[in-house]
């Protein structure tokens, strides 16, 4: 891959400046190039080629590399697609943005999720935190459409978030979910937490996993039990009273 809009006459003058030669050096000793890497005809080393050969076998081995500004990469190729009888749950892209603003502006939805609105910057770094959960951890968010028509639904998945609560739920991943208030009361909530937890006992055989519900949310509170949740502790959290709840791998099978 030959530098873009310099011509080789040029980057030949440019790398025999005594700065730009020492800077060479360095970098052939930082990313250890070849001291006499392949050499084009008129003598310049190949830096640009061999750089661009390390960058291409470090997207294959991290997929959720973003090699364009907009952000054609995204998401992790490698995050799964998760079906139910009516529910589809997929990777998040940068598509998705605009619904999951709308859901995440509600005030029906943020009731008990601290009862400020989320503004566009807030979205979008959630949606930015959707992907590298995946990409470090392997483990994250799906959005959830209906199989039929695509209609959004709203946002399920597990997550690590370094919490500052007592005790620790370090390690321990957490399964959280959204809906949109108009798709309220159809069991989609259900359905598509268990699917996600499905995916995590398949996953996990062993391991446990938690969520953390406000007291006065039932809702929620009733859709943790269905899938196998059970009050663990209670526990101040940024100033407000929470219910952990804990679940073991494949605990709601009974209730099915």
């Amino acid at each position: 891959m030959p530098c873009v809009g310099v011509h080789d006459a040029q980057m030949a003058y440019v790398l025999r400046q005594p700065c730009w030669a020492k800077l060479l050096e360095e970098c052939r000793a930082k990313f250890s190039l070849m001291p006499q890497s392949s050499v084009r005809g008129n003598g310049i080393p190949d830096l640009c080629d061999d750089l661009a050969d390390r960058k291409s076998a470090m997207i294959e081995r991290n997929p959720i590399w973003v090699s364009s500004p907009n952000h054609s990469h995204f998401p992790m190729p490698t995050q799964p697609t998760l079906t139910t009888a009516r529910l589809t749950l997929t990777p998040h892209t940068t598509s998705d943005f605009l619904d999951s603003y709308a859901m995440w502006s509600d005030s029906e939805v943020i009731r008990y999720i601290g009862g400020k609105p989320f503004t566009r910057e807030e979205v979008w770094a959630r949606l930015l935190r959707y992907a590298g959960h995946w990409a470090m951890l392997g483990y994250g968010y799906w959005v959830v459409r209906e199989k039929q028509g695509g209609r959004f639904v709203g946002e399920v998945g597990l997550a690590d978030y370094h919490r500052e609560i007592e005790p620790s739920l370090l390690g321990t991943p957490e399964i959280g979910w959204a809906l949109n208030p108009a798709l309220h009361g159809r069991g989609y909530a259900t359905e598509a937490v268990r699917a996600a937890l499905d995916w995590a006992d398949a996953q996990w055989p062993d391991k446990d996993t938690v969520c953390l519900i406000a007291p006065e949310n039932l809702a929620s509170l009733g859709v943790a039990r269905k899938c196998g949740y059970r009050e663990w502790l209670r526990t101040p959290y940024k100033g407000n009273p929470t219910i952990v709840l804990r679940r073991a791998p494949n605990a709601d099978e009974a209730v099915r």
